[in-house]
């Protein structure tokens, strides 16, 4: 591929293989098993490998090649000592399912390697674009706003992650009013959780990107403020893909995903060249708004049914957070907007009784 695409270069191959111990990981073992305190454990001796490996072999002259071999080093630790902890469970429970063979693993985890790759391309592919058309400087700049709005994203894939066995199991059992429940009250969540996030953004992108790197924002502020909002369609989206997921339907996903990964490409090759940098960021919401489209659409009508209201409620939100940021930025009073947007999410938590009993009982039970 690195002959034919200008994008790419030495490092995608060494890249290649942080994905294969990544392929491997094991961690929905555990998920499945609601035994997320071990995957917390994984998720920390991943990022104590890493971070101890970056101590002591990043020095002045280190290059990005040394990076993605620490990379490759805390993926297999993190892997060697799932594979451990599944043994110590397996032997701790007599009823538990028997530790997954090598062999098996791999052949279970095939098609999850083109749909890994497929999400890579919305993750890489605006950098990889950028990088070609606009030089590193503006790359640099991009990637900073960018990051933060990834630490966005976590929350919301955290809350998904955790609800998606008990998807799975409720589906199977044809529970379907309880998984419409749990899927309200997750929608209800969310909002709430991209809301919180947005709001920061929208109204003091700047004074924190100077914070946080004492420079000036430039790029960055304009992707850091506009970056959560990608990060609120990314929340609705999560949910109604990993419903796809829990429900066996592994074909669809890959439809919409191929469908989101050519829309993220040539939207790159487009607005990249007409706008760099902003170009990238209308990229991949773009591309996010049709995944978000196709999997929901994708999903059985009679749990798209039960859902449709959290989902028009977290898009509704979204667009209406936004249209008052830019109302008041149009007028010239950003406090205004800022104070109507606090006041709205106060009566959105007391009218979907987000932190009632009842609510917080669902959360509690599942």
């Amino acid at each position: 591929v690195h002959h034919f695409a200008v994008p790419l270069d030495a490092l995608a191959l060494t890249y290649a293989f942080v994905l294969i111990p990544r392929a491997l990981a094991v961690d929905w073992w555990f998920q499945r098993r609601e035994l997320y305190q071990v995957t917390t454990y994984i998720a920390t001796v991943r990022t104590f490998v890493f971070f101890a490996l970056v101590l002591l072999l990043v020095r002045p002259g280190a290059d990005a090649e040394t990076i993605l071999y620490i990379e490759i080093g805390s993926e297999l630790a993190a892997l060697l000592f799932a594979r451990l902890a599944m043994r110590r469970v397996h032997a701790a429970d007599e009823k538990s399912v028997p530790a997954i063979r090598l062999a098996d693993l791999i052949r279970f985890s095939l098609p999850f390697l083109l749909i890994g790759f497929l999400n890579a391309v919305q993750v890489s592919m605006d950098i990889l674009v950028l990088n070609a058309f606009a030089g590193s400087e503006t790359t640099a700049q991009y990637d900073m706003g960018l990051k933060i709005s990834f630490l966005y994203f976590f929350v919301g894939a955290t809350l998904v992650q955790i609800l998606r066995p008990k998807i799975t199991r409720l589906s199977q059992t044809g529970e379907l009013d309880r998984l419409g429940v749990i899927l309200r009250t997750a929608s209800t969540h969310l909002m709430l959780a991209s809301s919180l996030l947005l709001l920061p953004s929208l109204y003091f992108a700047e004074p924190i990107i100077r914070l946080l790197y004492g420079r000036d924002p430039g790029l960055a502020s304009f992707v850091f403020q506009w970056g959560p909002a990608w990060v609120g369609i990314t929340f609705l989206s999560m949910l109604t893909a990993d419903t796809l997921l829990s429900l066996g339907r592994r074909r669809l996903y890959l439809w919409a995903a191929l469908a989101c990964a050519a829309t993220n490409i040539a939207a790159n090759l487009v607005l990249v060249r007409i706008l760099p940098g902003h170009g990238a960021l209308y990229a991949k919401m773009l591309s996010e708004t049709l995944f978000l489209a196709l999997t929901a659409l994708f999903l059985p009508r009679d749990i798209f049914i039960r859902n449709r209201g959290g989902l028009a409620l977290q898009l509704g939100g979204l667009g209406l957070l936004v249209s008052i940021y830019a109302c008041a930025a149009w007028m010239g009073r950003p406090t205004i907007g800022l104070a109507l947007s606090v006041l709205l999410l106060g009566v959105f938590v007391v009218r979907r009784r987000a932190f009632s009993r009842e609510t917080l009982d669902v959360l509690r039970e599942n």
